[in-house]
């Protein structure tokens, strides 16, 4: 089952046709011990999805905790085939950092045995210059029968005047980021009592639909409590640059940009960070940070 939410009226119209690009791309929640979060997952391929590493539950410093339990739900898109599976493995970027939310990405593997492969196409910079950005959240309805509610806004521009004053890590690494205030109450009664940011950014271009990646955190301006800030914006990574590291980390190819990348191609570095920054209140606006996986978790 899904839901389609309508943009409101701050909020660009969405064309039929950029829907249906968008729509049947699959999407995905994290559970976690049994339980949804407020995770959405950026899908690859068949096997393998990528998610904020904020999500995750940690030992020490980034070594994953041993004692929980992922799994992925998947939506049906295009194809009609709704799913869950265990994560058999998680690899979290080696340079995320957890105060400032640089290179906030983990991979997640499964369904390693399927005979069946597709691919998503990868955008290849937050930056470019879309004919649309889509931001998507799933929630799982039930999650017995796998009955997902989809919601959908949509914007011309990747960040605007405010995003830079809020996140000096935005202002660093605009390639590697898209910016927004949308947010949606899709989640009401499932993961939040209020509106809350989007889970996945998308972009359209020339008919076709590109995967950017994940919401990774949000900056509110003067205050920490995401429900009642009136000033702030969530930040997405874009998973462009890190193309080889998920190469390399997954072992087969990626699809971005209708070309394959392998892990030995010169032109490309699996070992890609950004430029990490700090949070800072130079442009006299002083933010607090909430991430991804923090608050909105049902615990």
């Amino acid at each position: 089952m899904a839901a389609e939410r309508e943009p409101s009226k701050s909020q660009n119209l969405v064309t039929r046709n950029a829907f249906d690009l968008v729509h049947v791309l699959k999407g995905g929640i994290l559970i976690s011990n049994g339980k949804q979060t407020s995770c959405d997952l950026t899908v690859i391929d068949s096997k393998s999805s990528v998610v904020a590493a904020s999500c995750l539950k940690y030992s020490t410093g980034t070594t994953i905790d041993s004692s929980a339990n992922y799994q992925v739900y998947l939506s049906d898109g295009g194809d009609g085939g709704k799913a869950e599976f265990k994560v058999d493995k998680i690899t979290v970027h080696p340079k995320y950092n957890p105060s400032t939310f640089a290179n906030n990405i983990a991979v997640l593997q499964y369904n390693s045995n399927a005979k069946n492969s597709w691919q998503h196409l990868l955008a290849t910079s937050a930056s470019y210059e879309w004919d649309q950005l889509f931001f998507g959240r799933a929630v799982l309805a039930d999650m017995e029968k796998l009955d997902w509610m989809l919601y959908y806004s949509t914007t011309s521009s990747n960040h605007d005047g405010i995003c830079d004053k809020l996140s000096e890590l935005f202002a660093e690494n605009v390639d590697d980021m898209v910016c927004n205030g949308n947010t949606t109450g899709a989640a009401a009664n499932y993961l939040s009592d209020c509106k809350i940011p989007y889970g996945t950014a998308f972009g359209i271009a020339n008919n076709k639909a590109y995967v950017i990646g994940p919401y990774s955190h949000t900056a509110i301006n003067n205050g920490n409590n995401l429900c009642a800030s009136s000033m702030q914006r969530s930040y997405y990574t874009s998973l462009g640059n890190f193309a080889a590291f998920l190469s390399q980390t997954l072992g087969r190819d990626v699809l971005i940009s209708d070309e394959y990348f392998h892990t030995n191609v010169s032109a490309l570095n699996p070992d890609y960070t950004m430029i990490d920054r700090d949070f800072s209140d130079d442009n006299g606006l002083k933010a607090t940070i909430v991430s991804a996986g923090y608050r909105m978790r049902i615990l």
